[in-house]
């Protein structure tokens, strides 16, 4: 179970800036990925007081994960409920560290490693074809002005 004594307000204050900053969002955004107000963002920004339902709103509305959110552990962007953040800090105080993978640092959203992972295993040739794909769709956002 996380202990809440054991959380940094500070660096949660850190953190939530380090989103907002990220992803260009207004503190009135902030507070409204947890359906609260413009004023609960700016005090969430202050102080890094927090209810973890409402940082699990917010990692979830924004693709970052809950435990890196609350304790900067693990990968930015993966861990998605509390429960699991739960595990991997039971874990991580039974074995040892829990370490990020070498050249750790900015992390690709969920989506975006699945569809690396299955470029990754085409072969040569149908690798070509994604990327003439994926040229073709590029240029097509480019005519009519959409942006994904």
């Amino acid at each position: 179970m996380l202990n809440m004594a054991d959380i940094s307000k500070e660096g949660v204050a850190l953190r939530l800036a380090e989103l907002v900053n990220d992803k260009g969002i207004t503190q009135e955004e902030l507070g409204a990925a947890a359906d609260k107000t413009k004023q609960a963002g700016a005090a969430w920004l202050k102080t890094g007081r927090i209810h973890n339902s409402n940082l699990q709103k917010v990692a979830d509305r924004y693709g970052y994960s809950f435990l890196w959110l609350l304790t900067e552990e693990g990968p930015k962007y993966q861990v998605h409920d509390i429960a699991h953040a739960q595990a991997v800090i039971a874990r991580r105080k039974g074995q040892g560290e829990v370490h990020e993978p070498a050249g750790a640092g900015y992390r690709l959203p969920p989506d975006e490693l699945a569809l690396l992972g299955k470029y990754r295993r085409l072969l040569p040739g149908q690798k070509k074809v994604a990327q003439t794909v994926v040229d073709a769709l590029d240029k097509s956002d480019m005519k009519t002005g959409n942006d994904g």
